[in-house]
C-alpha cells in the first residue's frame, strides 16, 4: 500500500491564503454589501398629527423682496433674522441660541466606520483662511426653480464663485413650511435596516417630492442617532454630532457627549441624523473647530441642512470633484456658505457622491460619478 502524499509547505500556505480571502470577501460582503433588515417598526416618539401648523409663508412681495436682496448682498453674510420672522420667533430662536453649550466635546462611542461615516473623530481647528475667504467673495446668483402652496414656499438657487480650477458651484433651496411636519424623511426601500439602498430618483416617486436631499446615509454603519418622522428606530450615540429637528420647528446640533435621548425626546424629537460636523454655533457663528476626521474635513462634494428660524430652512448641495465646473469645499468653507446664508444652525451630511439635490424628480445639481444609491432622504412632498 503506497502512503499519502503529503501537501507540501507551499500548498498549505497558498490554502490558507485562499480560505482568508474568501473569509475575508464574505465578511466584507455581509458587512457592507448585502441588506439587513432592522426593526422596522422602531419606537413611535412623536406623532406627526401632534404636530401644529403654525409658521405664517411669506408674501409675495417678501419673497419677491428677499430673492433681490439675495443677488445684491451675496457678498457679505445675511442679517441673522429673517424678514419674514417675527419677534415672537426672533425671541425664541435666542432662548434657544443660548441654551446651546459652546463646547463640542467629541464622544467616546464605537469608531468602526470607514469614509462614508463620520467616524474615528477628533477636534479639528477650522481653517479661518477658508473661511474667511468665502466669506469675502462674492458669487453669482441665478434663480431654478420655484413652488409655492398652501404649506410651502420654496425657491431654488444656483451659485457660483471662483474661476478655473477654483470654481465653487452650488445650489440653495429655500425652504419656508408651515409646520415642522412639511420636513420629511424617507428610508430606502421603506424599510429601516443596514445596506438598504435605493435610487433618490425612487425615493423621489415613492414620496412626491418637491424637493428633496441625501441624508446621513444611516444604513452605513450600526450605530449612531436615527430618529425618523417621530420614530426612533437607533438610541447608540458613537463620536458623531447629532442634528436634531423638533416639533416646534426648531433644529439643535450636539456633540456626543452632549446628546441625550430622553431630553431630545421629551422636547419633541420630529427628526434626529448622525454623521455632521456641526457647523455653526446656534448664533450663525463658524464654530472654531470640528468634531470630524482628515478625510470627511477635506476638499469634497458636499450635503448641508441649514436653520434660520421655526419654518424656515436652507438645502443646501455642493457639487465638486469637477475642476472648471465645481472644485468641492471643505468643512471651513462649508461652514461659511452656511453662515453666508444667514443660517444659525447648520449640519454636514453625507457627501461625495451621495451629495444629491432633485426638484419634482429631477436632478439640479450634477452629481460626482453621476451619484449613487443611498440609505435615505430628506424632502418636502
Amino acid at each position: 500500500m503506497k502512503p499519502k502524499k503529503q501537501i507540501p509547505v507551499y500548498g498549505i500556505v497558498i490554502i490558507d491564503l485562499v480560505l482568508t480571502v474568501v473569509f475575508f470577501g464574505a465578511f466584507i460582503s455581509y458587512e457592507y454589501l448585502l441588506p439587513h433588515e432592522g426593526d422596522s417598526n422602531g419606537t413611535v416618539v412623536l406623532s406627526g398629527s401632534d404636530i401644529d401648523s403654525s409658521f405664517a409663508l411669506p408674501s409675495d412681495s417678501q419673497t419677491e423682496k428677499e430673492n433681490n436682496s439675495n443677488a445684491e448682498t451675496s457678498a457679505a453674510p445675511k442679517a441673522k433674522t429673517s424678514a419674514s420672522q417675527s419677534d415672537s420667533e426672533a425671541e425664541t430662536e435666542t432662548q434657544i441660541s443660548a441654551k446651546i453649550p459652546s463646547s463640542r466635546k467629541k464622544g467616546s462611542g464605537n469608531a468602526a466606520g470607514n469614509c462614508r461615516s463620520n467616524q474615528n473623530t477628533q477636534d479639528m481647528t477650522a481653517d479661518k483662511s477658508q473661511s474667511d475667504n468665502i466669506s469675502n467673495t462674492s458669487s453669482s446668483d441665478k434663480v431654478l426653480n420655484t413652488y409655492k402652496s398652501d404649506n410651502a414656499n420654496i425657491t431654488v438657487y444656483e451659485k457660483t464663485f471662483g474661476e478655473g480650477s477654483d470654481k465653487v458651484t452650488y445650489y440653495v433651496a429655500d425652504c419656508y413650511v408651515t409646520s415642522a411636519a412639511e420636513i420629511k424623511t424617507y428610508l430606502a426601500e421603506n424599510t429601516y435596516g443596514k445596506n438598504i439602498k435605493q435610487s433618490i430618483s425612487e425615493m423621489d416617486k415613492a414620496t412626491n417630492s418637491v424637493i428633496s436631499i441625501n441624508g446621513d446615509f444611516y444604513g452605513n454603519s450600526e450605530s449612531g442617532i436615527v430618529i425618523r418622522n417621530g420614530v426612533e428606530y437607533r438610541n447608540n450615540v458613537n463620536n458623531a454630532d447629532v442634528c436634531v429637528l423638533f416639533k416646534d420647528g426648531t433644529m439643535k446640533t450636539y456633540s456626543p457627549s452632549e446628546y441625550n435621548a430622553q431630553e431630545v425626546i421629551s422636547q419633541g424629537a420630529w427628526q434626529a441624523w448622525s454623521f455632521g460636523p456641526s457647523l455653526l454655533d446656534g448664533n450663525g457663528n463658524i464654530l472654531s473647530s470640528f468634531n470630524t476626521n482628515n478625510f470627511i474635513n477635506s476638499t469634497n462634494p458636499r450635503t448641508a441642512l441649514g436653520y434660520i428660524a421655526p419654518g424656515h430652512y436652507k438645502f443646501v448641495v455642493v457639487d465638486g470633484r469637477d475642476k472648471g465646473y465645481s472644485k468641492g469645499v471643505t468643512i471651513s468653507e462649508l461652514a461659511a456658505i452656511m453662515a453666508k446664508e444667514g443660517c444659525k444652525s447648520a449640519y454636514n451630511m453625507d457627501g461625495g457622491n451621495s451629495s444629491m439635490m432633485t426638484f419634482k424628480g429631477q436632478l439640479v445639481n450634477k452629481p460626482s460619478g453621476n451619484g449613487r444609491e443611498i440609505s435615505d432622504i430628506i424632502y418636502i412632498a
